[in-house]
């Protein structure tokens, strides 16, 4: 079973959500932009898991547990010794791109007595001022913020110029702090928007279509597609039977 919990106020600016599973479960997972922090508490370890670009699905043995920190886009990097284009569609061992060595930090969130114990731990980790190795990026910021409010065809020529920047800049920005390049968090902030209409009273793929920033239905359908590994009226029966998007 998926449970997800906000951030303490201190993290609301670099961490989207708490994440935790426990169960038997197949999930597809959407691409959103965001990299996270994942604990398998059954065996101590930790990973990185990079920004994805399509859709995957992943089966959750029964038995296995893990907690999860889902960043914020770009809000993992200041943690990361490495760009976070180098994890994208990928993952890392957590202790060999962050500064946890010497903390045993998957360790002690295993051996925690609760998740709020968990939880408790990991934001205590995420606020030691040393184990940031780089400030945090405040265009990128404002840059992902114009993206999910204006998805349209010169969303990000509009951003780059707002910003000051040059488009290649822009996507060098988000190459080293995202890990997908500013057309591709455009097009993930587009299906997010569709995804989150579709739980609302909308009716009709074309209505979907118009109201979420694409050009037609056939549009629509082909990101749904090349995104999230299926089609509207295919997620939308899945989410009702049980599958569930983490992230």
């Amino acid at each position: 079973m998926l449970h997800q919990a906000a951030p303490p106020p201190a993290l609301a600016a670099v961490v989207d959500a708490f994440w935790q599973h426990d169960g038997d479960q197949q999930l597809r997972i959407l691409p959103d932009g965001c990299m996270d922090f994942i604990f398998d508490l059954e065996r101590g370890q930790a990973r990185l898991v990079g920004a994805m670009t399509e859709a995957a699905l992943v089966s959750i043995s029964h038995g296995e547990s893990f907690l999860g920190v889902r960043f914020l886009p770009g809000a993992a990097a200041p943690y990361l010794t490495d760009p976070a284009s180098d994890f994208t569609d990928d993952g890392a061992r957590f202790d060999e791109v962050t500064r946890s060595r010497g903390v045993y930090l998957a360790e002690r969130v295993a051996e925690a007595p609760n998740h709020a114990e968990r939880r408790r731990l990991i934001a205590e980790f995420l606020l030691t001022r040393t184990t940031r190795l780089r400030p945090p990026e405040p265009r990128l910021r404002r840059a992902v913020r114009h993206l999910r409010a204006h998805g349209g065809p010169g969303a990000v020529r509009d951003v780059a110029r707002e910003l000051g920047l040059g488009e290649r800049q822009l996507e060098r920005l988000f190459a080293a702090h995202v890990g997908v390049g500013p057309k591709a968090f455009a097009r993930i902030a587009r299906l997010e928007r569709a995804v989150t209409l579709m739980a609302g009273p909308l009716r009709g793929q074309a209505t979907l279509a118009a109201t979420a920033g694409y050009s037609d239905e056939s549009h629509l359908i082909r990101e749904f597609r090349a995104l999230a590994g299926t089609t509207p009226a295919e997620l939308a029966r899945e989410r009702r039977v049980g599958f569930v998007q983490v992230g």
